[in-house]
């Protein structure tokens, strides 16, 4: 069985994040949108719409 290591700039460059935000996310610092704003993230167009009208309802 052959392992695959991958080394840090490697997680880096996986991440899609710069270094800095790679590092701050890893530390804590970055804390990824969804966990924010988990109601802007929707499963299906139906969520979405009725989302944008509870939204724009004030």
């Amino acid at each position: 069985m052959n392992k695959e290591y991958y080394t840090t700039e490697d997680a880096i460059e996986m991440s899609g994040l710069s270094a800095k935000d790679y590092f701050s996310f890893m530390e804590g610092d970055l804390v990824p949108e969804e966990f924010i704003l988990p109601e802007l993230f929707v499963e299906s167009e139906k969520d979405e719409q009725e989302l944008i009208n509870r939204l724009s309802r004030g």
